[in-house]
C-alpha cells in the first residue's frame, strides 16, 4: 500500500510539473557579442573553476538584460583556457550556474560551452554548435527563458588582451 501511495504521489508531481511547463511561454534572449581573447594567457584546469576565484580563470564577462516581464538579470561569462587554442566558457545569471545544452561536463558537474580557435586567432568551432541554455524559470512563472549566446560575432584570440565587443541583446517570445 505504502508503495502504491508513493507511486501516486510520484506520478501527481511529474503530471503537475509537466502540466505547469506546458501552460509557459518560451522566450529566448539572445546575446550577440564578441571577444578576444588573451593568446598569452596561461592554460588552467577547468574542473578547479569557481567564478568566485579569479585565479581559476583567465577572464570574464557580464551584461545586463531584461527577461519578459521586464526585470532585470546579470548574464556573465567565465572564460578558462585549457588548450593552445581553446577555450572553456562557463555561464552565470545572477551569480547562479546554470547548464549550456549538450555542453561539456566541467567543474561542479556543470555543462558548459568550448571555443577552439585556428592557429591565426580565428574562431574555428564553438562546441556544442549553439550556445543554449537549458530552461530557466525567473520571477515571472509565466515564461520559460532560454539564453543563447552568439559569439560569431568578433570573437578572436591573440596576443592584444581581453577585450570585448557588445553586438544586440534581447528577449522575444
Amino acid at each position: 500500500m505504502k508503495i502504491l501511495i508513493h507511486s501516486l504521489i510520484l506520478l501527481s508531481s511529474l503530471f503537475l510539473f509537466s502540466c505547469n511547463n506546458e501552460d509557459r511561454i518560451e522566450a529566448i534572449c539572445t546575446f550577440n557579442v564578441g571577444f578576444n581573447l588573451d593568446a598569452r594567457q596561461p592554460i588552467l584546469n577547468t574542473l578547479e573553476f569557481t567564478s568566485t576565484n579569479p585565479v581559476t580563470y583567465a577572464s570574464s564577462a557580464s551584461t545586463s538584460f531584461f527577461d519578459m516581464s521586464s526585470s532585470e538579470h546579470l548574464a556573465s561569462m567565465y572564460f578558462i583556457k585549457t588548450d593552445t587554442n581553446q577555450w572553456d566558457v562557463y555561464f552565470y545569471e545572477n551569480d547562479m550556474a546554470f547548464d549550456i545544452t549538450d555542453g561539456f561536463t566541467g567543474a561542479n558537474q556543470q555543462l558548459l560551452g568550448r571555443l577552439t580557435f585556428d592557429t591565426q586567432g580565428v574562431l574555428e568551432s564553438i562546441s556544442p554548435e549553439e550556445l543554449i541554455s537549458e530552461d530557466l524559470i525567473f520571477d515571472d512563472k509565466d515564461y520559460i527563458h532560454k539564453l543563447r549566446f552568439d559569439f560569431t560575432y568578433l570573437t578572436t584570440q591573440s596576443d592584444s588582451g581581453f577585450a570585448v565587443t557588445m553586438g544586440d541583446v534581447g528577449c522575444s517570445a
